[in-house]
């Protein structure tokens, strides 16, 4: 299908799709995910079809964090995804980047001139 609806005629060897569930106000993962495997699991039947014709799911969340970011994801909800053919990948990034590259205690400046 095209943006406006028209049908694309053909197989094509890939293609994908992609939606925003409006995250930018949900300030806890372990809340927000259940809510959302609740709305998709209607949609299970249509899911678990796309991983039997070799098709891959994967719900992505980019998370922005301002320091350490730490959530844990039960069996329970584990589960769920697993039910519904999902996987979930998590993409962490710090809120703003550093005014100068970080050195790490271990890297010494090192010069290959010969004294």
């Amino acid at each position: 299908m095209t943006p406006t609806g028209r049908r694309l005629e053909g197989i094509y060897p890939r293609s994908q799709w992609s939606h925003e569930f409006g995250t930018k106000k949900a300030r806890d993962l372990c809340t927000f995910l259940p809510s959302l495997l609740r709305k998709l699991g209607p949609h299970r039947p249509f899911l678990r079809k796309i991983v039997r014709e070799q098709g891959t799911l994967e719900l992505f969340c980019g998370v922005i964090a301002d320091g350490n970011w730490d959530e844990s994801f039960g069996p329970e909800l584990m589960g769920r995804f697993a039910a519904l053919g999902l996987s979930l990948r998590l993409d962490v990034w710090p809120e703003a980047k550093p005014a100068k590259p970080v050195r790490s205690a271990r890297t010494k400046p090192h010069s290959t001139r010969k004294r």
